[in-house]
């Protein structure tokens, strides 16, 4: 957060931050007034639980796997994007959600 802020402190208006593997790292973007989180998928690497256990349902599958590979799943998204096209098209998909925003 501190750095975050020091950004704003030196005039950005527009930070990017790549990964939120945890909830309390989108808890502190969702600070800012305006924020915007995205989540960005791909059909083909979503495991069969990924739904389940968004939805709140505790799943078996993860009780050996490490935090960062699911807590980020329940993180509240403003949007989600599916990344299965090419690079341009998930481009174009992402800067339609910034402009709209």
């Amino acid at each position: 957060q501190m750095e975050i802020d020091r950004y704003i402190e030196q005039g950005f208006n527009d930070i990017v931050i790549t990964d939120c593997r945890f909830i309390n790292e989108t808890k502190m973007i969702q600070k800012y007034p305006k924020n915007l989180i995205i989540h960005v998928y791909n059909d083909k690497t979503m495991t069969s639980w990924y739904q389940d256990y968004k939805n709140g349902i505790e799943v078996e599958e993860i009780k050996d796997l490490h935090p960062t590979k699911y807590e980020w799943i329940r993180n509240n998204f403003n949007h989600e994007v599916s990344n299965n096209g090419t690079i341009k098209e998930l481009n174009d998909k992402i800067l339609e959600l910034i402009r709209k925003y």
